[in-house]
């Protein structure tokens, strides 16, 4: 998963497990409590969360980058993010 996320977006992000844990968390809530099945929970989490991510990276990672943020202040703001989204 970190080698993935590093070789699409330049820099390790280390919130990746807590956005596969949001995923998961979204998709048992639409299948479970709305009782929408599988297939729409499988769909819902994923746009869910990838609109979170997207928005992460143009909230977060583009504009540090656009600064001329090193990879070390990337990957301080990923252990950031991801403590933020674990609490």
């Amino acid at each position: 998963g970190l080698s993935i996320t590093y070789g699409l977006s330049g820099f390790p992000n280390f919130a990746h497990a807590e956005f596969i844990t949001l995923g998961a968390f979204i998709g048992y809530f639409v299948a479970e409590q709305l009782g929408l099945g599988l297939p729409a929970a499988l769909i819902v989490a994923f746009l869910v969360t990838g609109g979170v991510g997207f928005l992460c990276y143009r909230g977060i990672f583009q504009p540090l980058a656009k600064r001329g943020a090193t990879i070390i202040h990337l990957m301080v703001a990923s252990i950031a993010l991801g403590f933020i989204l674990r609490h």
